[in-house]
């Protein structure tokens, strides 16, 4: 994902990383102020992460992802990927719940036929 050196705003990495966190945090059941506590800084600080609005270090980024129970790729998932249609507000959870739930599966060909399977339920929907 390539920018110009005039770009403004926070990269796509940082946004699509920064969502994955979001999703995996709400999960995990934890709130911006209990995970920030956890690791030792505000919760203001959370959100700039969850934005994209401030990068996550390589080592923050660990401590995060030992807090939530994930693999570090997990916060990777998707991204280069087109962004999907939004989801309804409603549906926010329910779809965190679901990718703390894939993130856990160490497996790559159980996650490949997961895949296949919700691609399968969704055209028949």
């Amino acid at each position: 994902m390539a920018r110009s050196a005039k770009s403004c705003g926070p990269h796509p990495v940082d946004v699509a990383v920064g969502r994955r966190l979001r999703a995996c945090r709400l999960a995990a059941g934890l709130s911006q102020e209990r995970l920030a506590a956890t690791l030792g800084i505000t919760f203001q600080q959370v959100q700039k992460y969850e934005s994209g609005l401030n990068r996550i270090s390589a080592s923050r980024m660990w401590e995060i992802c030992t807090v939530l129970g994930i693999p570090v790729e997990a916060l990777f998932a998707g991204v280069g990927q087109p962004a999907p249609a939004a989801c309804p507000a409603a549906m926010e959870r329910e779809f965190a719940d679901l990718a703390a739930s894939f993130c856990g599966i160490g497996d790559a060909r159980v996650r490949a036929a997961l895949r296949r399977i919700s691609r399968a339920l969704a055209a028949a929907a």
